[in-house]
C-alpha cells in the first residue's frame, strides 16, 4: 500500500474489500451489510441472554425472506468488516 501510516486493521480492511471486488466483479447483484444496535445492559447475564434473543429473532426473520446472514460475533472480524464498508472510494492505487 502507498499510504504506510494506515492502522493494521485499515490495511487489512482495504485490502479485503479489494479482493472482494475482485471477485464479484464480473458478476451482477448487490451485498449490503446490517448492524444492528441492541442497547446498553449493565447485567453481563442478562445483556447475554437479551443478545442471543435479538441475533436469533433476527436470523429467522432474514432466513425466511430468503436472505444468506453470516454474524459477525468476533472484535477483530467486526474492526476488519467495519474498515471495509467505512467508505467506497476507488482503491486502485492504495493497494
Amino acid at each position: 500500500m502507498e499510504k504506510k501510516d494506515l492502522p493494521i486493521f485499515v490495511r487489512m480492511g482495504l485490502r479485503a474489500k479489494m479482493k472482494f471486488f475482485e471477485q464479484v466483479k464480473d458478476r451482477v447483484g448487490w451485498m449490503y451489510v446490517l448492524f444492528v444496535g441492541v442497547g446498553y445492559f449493565t447485567d453481563e447475564a442478562e445483556a447475554h441472554e437479551r443478545i442471543d434473543e435479538i441475533r436469533d429473532s433476527y436470523s429467522k426473520m432474514l432466513r425466511i425472506h430468503g436472505i444468506k446472514i453470516n454474524p459477525v460475533l468476533d472484535a477483530e472480524e467486526y474492526a476488519i468488516l467495519y474498515a471495509q464498508m467505512f467508505t467506497m472510494k476507488n482503491l486502485q492505487g492504495l493497494m
